[in-house]
């Protein structure tokens, strides 16, 4: 009789459980972990506080001198319009002209622009300001894109053919604007695999080939050992300081990394609410973490965009992010709507208990998608990890940078900033020339992992837009 009863009970409280898995699994959460609801604000613009705008301002004439800083941004505000009066294909790619071979800022914040033959009427006009300087170069933009666009293409063909021997033996590949040419960077880079390749993916002469070990890296998890103090000198390091993977770095456990990374970053007032925004850490139901980057509309929903990279699982569409510390107070802020590969990023639709507001009211961020100018100082806001500053800057140093992501080949912008695990999704962002008392910001992207120690990657806000189907608002 008493086995009995306590084999119904033991029936009685799995099918319990099991409804409460179920219920669990389809509805959205609007409650912490711990059963206590929390609000959860989302300040749409990052920067909210005044002391943001002057603490640019002390970074980046600290990192490259007032002078620099200055050409900088009339040399930027040169690019723009060059590039926004350009032509736009039928898939919105831009049409260069057939002279133009590239643009770049120099170590004396001018502008380079690269002509290939006679100089167009346009190239001439630019020319004319004392910001500019004028080379002479061999392989047009066009040409170079359709190079690299070959390589890339074939990479996606062959993404999961693990008998394709060419494909395996691809590190990266970018274009190389100071150089005026297509790296190709290889893990074996003798002349039988350099005539392989030759052969079977294309054969240019724009293209070099270099040998290059280190094997491009994801920055979410919080699986990261502290970054050393390293001086990088911008454009010279091509150099692979490691070659190993961070665990085998640093042969932590996952809770002695975790608490090395692990920095609250919120200020939380009062103890009922949460205040996120680009930039702000969150994490997975596992705890693992990253960062909100720029925020977007996808179909009729509001939300962010991050990372879209993970593991254990990979992230899946109506997963749920959080804002808070697992085993600690929690709150649900988004959930995944849609992921997409080629940029590893992921659109997250608010969380119905989450409030917007806007950070600072006479602060107009330009949500047009900004460019990547070669050269230019980009600044990264992120703090998903803590192993790193919330914000780094960084010169942008590679074009359609090519890397072997989790879901697939992965095009990505390279720049020298500081990052570290759990940045992953940041906010890539770019101080504009304006004439405006009040300093100005536009977006370039989101960070999504790095290719060495000291040099970020982060994907182009353009290229999430087209290929996320996400808008700015």
């Amino acid at each position: 009789m008493k086995k009995s009863k306590v084999l119904t009970l033991l029936i009685a409280f799995v099918l319990f459980m099991s409804l409460l898995n179920i219920g669990a699994a389809n509805a959205t959460p609007t409650h912490s972990d711990d059963g206590q609801t929390f609000e959860v604000i989302f300040v749409e613009d990052l920067f909210g506080d005044p002391d943001f705008d002057h603490y640019i301002e002390r970074l980046l004439i600290d990192a490259h001198g007032e002078e620099f800083m200055q050409n900088h941004d009339v040399a930027l505000s040169i690019a723009h319009d060059f590039h926004n009066a350009l032509p736009q294909g039928r898939n919105n790619d831009t049409l260069y002209p057939e002279a133009f071979g590239g643009m770049y800022i120099a170590d004396d914040g001018n502008l380079t622009i690269q002509v290939v033959g006679t100089a167009t009427d346009d190239i001439l006009q630019m020319s004319r300001s004392s910001n500019v300087n004028v080379v002479y170069v061999t392989y047009s933009r066009a040409e170079l894109l359709e190079v690299w666009e070959t390589i890339f293409d074939f990479m996606s063909a062959n993404w999961q053919n693990s008998d394709c021997v060419v494909v395996q033996n691809i590190n990266t590949a970018s274009i190389d604007t100071f150089g005026n040419r297509v790296n190709v960077y290889l893990f074996d880079d003798n002349d039988t695999q350099i005539d392989l390749f030759k052969s079977t993916v294309v054969s240019h002469s724009s293209i070099v080939f270099i040998y290059s070990s280190h094997r491009y890296s994801e920055d979410d998890e919080c699986l990261e050992f502290a970054l050393p103090s390293i001086d990088v000198i911008y454009g010279v390091n091509e150099v692979e300081i490691y070659s190993d993977e961070c665990l085998q770095i640093m042969p932590l456990s996952y809770d002695a990394m975790h608490s090395i990374c692990e920095v609250e970053p919120y200020s939380i007032e009062p103890l009922s609410t949460f205040i996120i925004q680009p930039g702000s850490r969150i994490e997975r139901s596992s705890g693992a973490a990253r960062s909100i980057g720029f925020r977007a509309r996808l179909n009729n929903e509001v939300g962010f965009v991050t990372a879209a990279h993970g593991t254990n699982p990979l992230l899946f569409v109506g997963e749920h992010f959080y804002a808070g510390t697992l085993n600690t107070r929690r709150q649900h802020v988004g959930t995944i709507r849609r992921i997409n590969a080629t940029t590893d990023t992921a659109f997250l639709a608010l969380a119905p208990n989450t409030t917007m507001t806007i950070g600072r009211p006479e602060f107009a961020i330009n949500r047009a998608a900004l460019i990547s100018v070669v050269g230019s100082v980009a600044i990264r806001v992120s703090g998903g990890g803590g192993a790193s500053p919330l914000i780094s800057e960084g010169r942008i140093y590679r074009l359609n940078h090519i890397h072997p992501g989790g879901l697939g080949p992965v095009i990505t912008v390279r720049a020298t900033y500081e990052r570290a695990g759990g940045d992953s999704g940041g906010i890539i962002i770019q101080r504009l020339p304006t004439s405006s008392p009040t300093p100005q910001y536009g977006i370039l992207g989101t960070h999504v992992g790095h290719h060495n120690v000291v040099q970020g990657v982060y994907s182009e806000i353009s290229r999430i837009n087209a290929n996320l189907g996400t808008t700015l608002y």
